[in-house]
């Protein structure tokens, strides 16, 4: 009997323990500018000279999720009404720093300024900018973000690229 209950206290302590680990993602969006009109034209665009931002799988996931809400991706020879910068990054939650006396000293115990995540939390951001071609102006900006643990990098992409293109973020007002 005693067995048993050593058993099972263990296999439930550690359930417990992972279940506490893996906190659902917490999702932010923040856009500024009026959302395209349904049937408008854009073009997928980078810089020039800079490497691909998107991966393959991001960007199969944006094209659709833009064409729900109406928007075409223009042929490659036409005149698109918008360009499309889109980006993704990736990044600690909580970024930590600290200060030496001497910097060269590497023996020397650091002084703590922002102690690091030990919990392992990323953020992943999908910024989208809708420019106007003929102006340079930026028409909308959306920006969505997720707080999530290092194993859900993944899995909030869907969800960053529907709430990105799905209008569901409050607008803001132009500063």
């Amino acid at each position: 009997m005693t067995r048993t209950l050593k058993i099972w206290g263990g296999a439930t302590l550690a359930a417990l323990t992972l279940a506490g680990c893996a906190r659902a993602p917490e999702y932010s969006f923040v856009s500024r500018g009026d959302a395209p009109d349904a049937r408008t034209r854009y073009a997928l665009v980078q810089p020039e000279g800079e490497a691909p931002v998107l991966s393959p799988e991001i960007e199969a996931a944006l094209v659709p999720a833009l064409a729900a809400q109406g928007l075409v991706q223009a042929e490659p020879n036409t005149k698109p009404d918008l360009l499309l910068f889109a980006g993704v990054a990736r990044r600690p939650a909580k970024v930590a720093s600290f200060t030496r006396d001497n910097p060269g000293d590497t023996a020397e115990a650091p002084g703590w300024i922002a102690t690091p995540d030990r919990h392992g939390r990323r953020v992943t951001t999908l910024a989208l900018r809708f420019v106007d071609p003929a102006t340079g102006t930026v028409v909308r900006s959306v920006r969505a973000e997720a707080r999530h643990g290092k194993r859900q990098a993944e899995m909030v992409i869907a969800p960053l690229v529907e709430g990105a293109t799905a209008g569901r973020m409050a607008t803001q007002p132009e500063s």
